[in-house]
């Protein structure tokens, strides 16, 4: 269910961000610069395609961008992913706090 939500936003981020060599820093960078939720979904899909999805700043900065957003559904998609890693206390605080908004 998660690949058909990654996958189904059409491109809106320029073809220049995605590089052979994508890795953390260029995925937090991307995440830093995301200005609306189509965009998130396509760097989170490019995350997952390059194993990116088990770091743990990258996860936190999702989550704050689905708090951000109100995609409380997504976020817990996303939480779920990594639950199986023992999330740290402030990954779901995170959680908690996006449910506030």
């Amino acid at each position: 269910m998660v690949a058909c939500l990654l996958y189904s936003a059409p491109d809106v981020l320029p073809r220049r961000h995605f590089s052979s060599s994508f890795g953390a820093q260029d995925a937090i960078v991307l995440l830093q610069k995301c200005t609306n939720f189509k965009q998130m979904k396509q760097i989170h899909a490019k995350i997952i395609r390059n194993g990116l999805d088990k770091e743990q700043l990258i996860v936190t900065k999702l989550l704050r961008l689905c708090s951000v957003y109100r995609k409380i559904d997504y976020a817990t998609l996303v939480f779920h992913q990594i639950q199986k890693q023992n999330p740290q206390t402030f990954t779901w605080n995170l959680l908690i706090r996006a449910y506030n908004y």
